[in-house]
C-alpha cells in the first residue's frame, strides 16, 4: 500500500482540503467514473475528488490496475470539476 503511504504523507503536509470541496458532488462513488477506476481509487482509501489534489500524477501509476486509460479519465474528470493533481 505505497501509495496510501505517499498520500498520508502529502495530506499531513499540505493545508487541510476546503468543507467546500468536501461535498456529494466530488464524492468519488457519484461522479461518473468508470467503474474499474472508482474501484482502484476506493481501494486506496480516497474517498473524494479532492483527495487526489495532494497526489503527485506519477503516484497514481504506483497503485495496482491503473494506468494510462484510467489517467486520462481521472484527469479529464479533474479538470471538469478544476481541479489539479499537487504536480500541476
Amino acid at each position: 500500500m505505497e501509495i496510501v503511504k505517499i498520500f498520508n504523507e502529502r495530506r499531513k503536509i499540505k493545508k487541510p482540503i476546503p468543507q467546500y470541496l468536501i461535498d456529494g458532488l466530488y464524492d468519488l462513488k457519484s461522479i461518473g467514473l468508470s467503474i474499474r477506476l472508482k474501484n482502484v481509487l476506493l481501494q486506496h482509501d480516497f474517498q473524494y475528488l479532492s483527495d487526489l489534489t495532494v497526489i503527485e500524477s506519477k503516484d497514481l501509476y504506483l497503485m495496482r490496475n491503473f494506468g494510462k486509460k484510467s489517467f486520462k479519465e481521472l484527469e479529464q474528470i479533474m479538470l471538469q470539476y478544476g481541479l489539479k493533481f499537487a504536480d500541476y
